[in-house]
This record gives structure tokens, sequence and C-alpha cells, in this order.
């Protein structure tokens, strides 16, 4: 049952920009389709797929028509436009997807699809009032019986809700309405080991950690080739929480049941990285090479300790042989930039700009990969235009300690010293560890 005093009043704000479709959106819409009569089965195979093949000739229309004669045929089948959403999901036309789930809500109002559906992406987005209200509404919606009429349909679509609700408490941290969602999902029949992990984390919040531990052991216990353990995602927590005391205990915890635990080597090497001990960093990398040497995440870990430790000729190894792996990698075709840049060698650091350049194209809202471009851009000793780049991704005021002190670097470059200290003093004030943490300390005393 929605719990309407778990929800802060708020309006709702029409969505605009294009719609970032995930997977999840297809999963959804392909289980609720399954759930529902599915229309490709039985006698309606041949009339589903004519119209699958009208949309595939972009005879959108002709689609619709059909879609809609075998809906007024079966009342069981879900709405066309959520028909025509997944179609459009499956070719990446997010624009079309929109729509259809926008004239979804306007042509079956009672349906509750669509609207858990606009939620899912209004949460992506950050948009919390909104999904808040969409997922207020579905719920008004499956309380009626007669909007859904097969029952599972209307179970897998409660299932959908619960989950949604369950992302939109986390990220207001309502950790008690949270709980009360999950438990919800856990009598659905969700007793998973995902949910496990959730209500851990809830209890977490909530400063019960016996009993996160105990929830966190019992999604182990049902995946254990899958799932962290107890003991490694109670350090996970605690490193997020800022804990590096209690997250280093579990470590030693977990490491003394498994000391090849990739995992836990995973952990205990961004725990060293903010400590300044070279010789510990060093030590967890080679351990966690030598656990698994072939997988591509522990190449990266080490290639990211490396940066950290300044061996440049080594990151750039580790990341190119990760690469020859996956060398669709935008993580490691970013370190590899970052220790091309380093190397003070002219031809290192054209192929880095080069690669950041296409890394950044690819991915063109990720601030961390625009950053990196702008410091390749200032090694090439391109300054404007990496000054450029760099604002650009300053310009709303969030910055990681990283981007401030390449800002500090290059804007004490172009003679703006007093910006620069300022951008200096920002990415030292934080307490997350980053590479260049000596540097910025180094070049703030020398402008002082």
């Amino acid at each position: 049952m929605f719990r309407n005093e778990d929800r802060p009043n708020g309006i709702l704000r029409a969505a605009a920009g294009p719609l970032c479709v995930l997977l999840l959106l297809l999963c959804t819409a392909l289980c609720a389709q399954e759930n529902s009569g599915t229309p490709g089965a039985g006698g309606t195979e041949a009339k589903y797929k004519e119209a699958f093949e009208k949309f595939s000739r972009s005879d959108i229309a002709g689609a619709l028509d059909d879609l809609n004669r075998m809906a007024a045929d079966d009342p069981m089948m879900i709405p066309p436009r959520l028909i025509l959403a997944q179609w459009f999901t499956q070719a990446k036309n997010p624009s079309a997807v929109r729509l259809s789930l926008e004239k979804a809500v306007e042509e079956t109002p009672d349906d509750p699809e669509a609207y858990i559906l606009l939620a899912e992406n209004a949460l992506r987005q950050g948009e919390w009032a909104a999904a808040d209200l969409l997922l207020g509404q579905a719920e008004i919606l499956l309380e009626e019986e007669d909007t859904v009429p097969n029952p599972q349909r209307r179970h897998g679509l409660t299932v959908s809700l619960r989950k949604n609700e369950v992302v939109l408490c986390q990220a207001r941290e309502n950790y008690s309405a949270m709980q009360r969602y999950l438990a919800d999902l856990w009598k659905l029949g969700e007793k998973t080991p995902e949910t496990c992990k959730m209500i851990g984390v809830s209890y977490f919040h909530l400063g019960d950690t016996a009993k996160a531990r105990q929830w966190f052991a019992q999604g182990y216990k049902i995946s254990p080739e899958t799932e962290l353990t107890a003991d490694e995602m109670m350090a996970r927590l605690y490193l997020a929480a800022g804990d590096r005391p209690r997250a280093q205990e579990a470590l030693d915890a977990a490491l003394a049941a498994d000391p090849d635990s990739q995992a836990a080597l995973n952990l205990s090497l961004v725990l060293a990285l903010g400590s300044g001990d070279a010789a510990r960093v060093k030590g967890l990398a080679d351990r966690l090479r030598a656990a698994d040497p072939h997988d591509p995440a522990a190449v990266k870990t080490c290639g990211i300790a490396a940066l950290y430790l300044a061996d440049y000729a080594r990151a750039e190894a580790l990341f190119r042989e990760g690469l020859r792996r996956q060398p669709d990698n935008g993580e490691m075709q970013n370190g590899l930039v970052l220790a091309l840049s380093e190397q003070n060698d002219p031809e290192k650091i054209r192929q880095a700009v080069q690669i950041a350049t296409v890394n950044q194209q690819r991915q063109s809202d990720n601030r961390e990969y625009l950053a990196t471009l702008g410091w390749a851009l200032f090694k090439a000793g391109e300054t404007d235009r990496a000054l450029e780049v760099l604002q650009h991704t300053a310009a709303d005021g969030k910055v990681n300690s990283q981007t401030a002190y390449y800002l500090g670097e290059v804007l004490n470059a172009k003679g703006r010293t007093d910006d620069a200290k300022r951008m200096l003093g920002a990415a030292l004030s934080g307490t997350a560890p980053f590479a260049k943490r000596a540097a910025a300390e180094e070049l703030l005393k020398k402008i002082k």
C-alpha cells in the first residue's frame, strides 16, 4: 500500500530534453508484454508480425492502426502506445519513446505502466518531485482492479513500482520508508540478493550495523558467485561514509577469510590511495594483479594505482593491456590519456589529445573525460583551449578535486594567480584521494 506520508508535496515539472533510455526501460516493457497475453501469441501472431513489419518500414501510423485493432479485440493486451515505446527503444529513438509514453498517458490514462516508465526516466534525471507524483498516480491506478485485469501483469507492475519507490527513497535518504517498500517487495516474492543488499543498506544508514551485516550475509548466501561478502559490503559503506578505520577493520576481516578476494583487494587499494603510503599501494596492486592477472577490472585498478604512484610508463602499459581486452572501455581510455600526458613525450601527448577527444565525443556528458581532455590540451601547450574546456566542466559550480587542480594549474599559467589559489584550495579541501594532491600542495605553496 502506498504511503502518502512518505512523500513530501511537490510540483510536477514538465520533463524537458532528450530521454536517456536505458535497458531497464526495455526490460520493463518486455516484462509487461510477457505478463499481458502477449500480442504475438496464438492467432494474433500474424497480425503482430505485420504491425512490426510496418513499423520497420517507418509506417508508424499503419503499425499503430494494426495494434489498435488488436487491442480492441483483446482487453488483456497492453496499450499499443507502450508497444510502440518498446519498439522505439529497440530502434534507439529516445525522442519517439518519450512521445509514445506521453501519448500512452493521454490515450489510456487509467493504465499505470506509462507513469512508471516516465518515473524511471525522471529518477535517472534526478527529478525527484516528478518521479514522486508519477509513481503516486501509478499507485492509485494499481489499487483499482479493473485498470489491469491481468493478474500477472499487475504483479509485475507492482514489483516495478516498489523498486522505483526504493530508488526514490534512497535518493532522498528516507531509509525508514525505503525499508517499508523493501518489505513489500519481499512479500511480493522478490527474495533476491539485490533485495537483501538494499535492506542491508537501509539498516546501515539507520545505524543498525548488526542487522545490515545479517542481510548482506543472506544476500551472499543466495548467490556467492555474484555478491560481495558481508564484510566487503560493510567496508564499501564505511568507506563511502568516510569512516576509514571501520572500513579497514571490515577489509581486514574479508581478507583474512579470503586473501585473494578481488573485491576486498580492490577496496583495500582504494583505501590505501588516500593514505599516501606508496609501498602499501604498490603491494596491494601487486596482490590484486597476482590474484587474477587477466581480469580487466584488476588491470584498470592497478593502472589507476600506477597513476597515483606517478609511474606513468607502467600505467600506460597497464591501460594498453586492458584496452586490448576491452577496446571501448572509456575509463581505460581516460587512464591511458592521463598516463601519456605526463611523460613529456610530444608524440605521446599528441596521442593523448587524440584519444581524449574521441573518448569525450563518445560520452559527451561525462565530466571526468572532458576534464581529462582539458588537461591533455594543457600538456600539449594549448593553454587557452584547455582553459575553455576546463571552465566548461565547472560551469555549474560542481567540480571535483582533480579537475580543480587542473584548473589551478591552467589559471596559474595564464597569470591569474588569485583564481588559481582559489581552485587549488578547493582541490585540497576535500577528503577524497586524488592523484595530484601532492602537486596541488606544492603549487599552492609556490604561488603563496
